[in-house]
């Protein structure tokens, strides 16, 4: 079955970033919160770069376009990771910005 990322993240609700208040979470610690979850989408990010498909490993696929294919669900997968990324960046960049 094949799934198109980027229809799929399209359909996922924005992010709305907490707000401030004296009885909720500190600012600080909910941008740290955001930042951790950023350092784990960068590692990811590095992990799937290392584990990219190569062309070799498809050699013998019955699939002549395998590779190509393979390559092409792995780079929409990583622009799905990059806008999540993104997302989480910018939420972090929101509640940093209160006061």
């Amino acid at each position: 079955m094949s799934i198109d990322l980027e229809k799929t993240y399209g359909l996922l609700p924005d992010l709305i970033p907490q707000k401030v208040n004296l009885n909720g979470t500190d600012r600080v610690q909910l941008v740290a919160l955001y930042l951790d979850c950023i350092s784990a989408v960068r590692k990811l990010e590095t992990a799937m770069g290392a584990a990219n498909p190569h062309g070799r490993d498809y050699q013998t696929h019955s699939n002549p376009d395998a590779s190509i294919e393979a390559r092409k669900a792995w780079g929409l997968r990583r622009i799905w990771l990059d806008a999540f990324k993104k997302d989480l960046e910018h939420s972090a960049e929101m509640v940093s910005a209160q006061r």
